[in-house]
């Protein structure tokens, strides 16, 4: 699968990350001389690669105190709402010496093959919550003092396909010869993430008994939207449907890259409307 709009999208979540460590380390009052944090504009990295994504982000702190801040480390941790791990890091232990400014590495891998085919479709239809934890542990005062703060945030992700279906109002049939088609108008409303993103539709049109038609389509989606499946029926089935009112069903399907969403329609053929 070739993520990297989604891998944007999970950048951004590694950003509101290490913010956190700017929120955590303005709480941190041991630095008697003052501390500061500071993220340095325009060197934030991230890559997405065989469905990994890396993010690397240095963050600058400033030690005002009298004493070194020693084996300082950064862990975070984020699994999404049904447990699975996204990413569990923890940086190289490094010393911030008094009155100097040291810069603190901050990268970030997340697999979203580790994710599962459940998690993935929370990510792409169902929306979720990342359970986030960050921690920083350091010692102070020649290691006379070991600090251990953390975090804990829940994050919510809305759904880069919000919703999608078929207007059941818009149906429209006709015949072509001694065939009858049957057009079905769809729609997709989708976050901008995935503009110029292609996806594919499928649909199957049955009855109680039998699979009338089937239609698919391939759409470049653009925010909201729209097209028309249409089904061209058999000359037994156009007839029945000609004379007859009938329960159908749409088995509606929509996947994007390999990520799949699924909705069932009934409706209630009148040839007579």
């Amino acid at each position: 699968m070739k993520w990297g709009l989604l891998g944007v999208r999970l950048g951004i979540l590694g950003i509101n990350i290490v913010i956190i460590v700017i929120i955590i380390m303005s709480i941190v009052p041991l630095a008697t001389g003052g501390m500061d944090v500071d993220i340095p504009e325009g060197q934030t990295s991230w890559t997405v690669q065989d469905n990994v994504i890396s993010l690397s982000q240095p963050v600058r702190i400033y030690n005002g105190g009298f004493y070194d801040f020693e084996d300082f480390t950064v862990h975070f941790y984020l699994e999404d709402s049904d447990g699975s791990v996204i990413t569990d890091y923890r940086n190289s232990p490094v010393d911030i010496d008094a009155g100097k400014r040291t810069t603190v590495n901050i990268n970030l891998r997340i697999d979203l093959n580790d994710m599962g085919e459940e998690g993935m479709r929370n990510l792409v239809f169902n929306g979720t919550t990342f359970n986030m934890l960050v921690e920083i542990d350091t010692a102070y005062m020649m290691k006379l003092i070991w600090l251990n703060v953390n975090v804990s945030e829940e994050m919510e992700w809305e759904p880069l396909i919000q919703d999608y279906g078929i207007n059941e109002w818009g149906i429209q049939y006709y015949m072509v010869g001694s065939q009858m088609q049957i057009d079905v108008p769809y729609f997709i409303e989708a976050s901008e993430m995935l503009n110029d993103q292609d996806v594919g539709i499928d649909c199957v049109l049955r009855n109680d008994t039998s699979v009338m038609g089937n239609a698919s389509e391939q759409v470049t989606l653009q925010g909201y939207t729209e097209g028309t499946l249409s089904f061209l029926l058999s000359e037994e089935a156009s007839q029945w449907l000609l004379h007859n009112e009938e329960e159908l069903t749409f088995d509606f399907q929509i996947e994007v890259e390999e990520v799949t969403g699924n909705q069932e329609y009934h409706y209630h053929w009148d040839p007579s409307t």
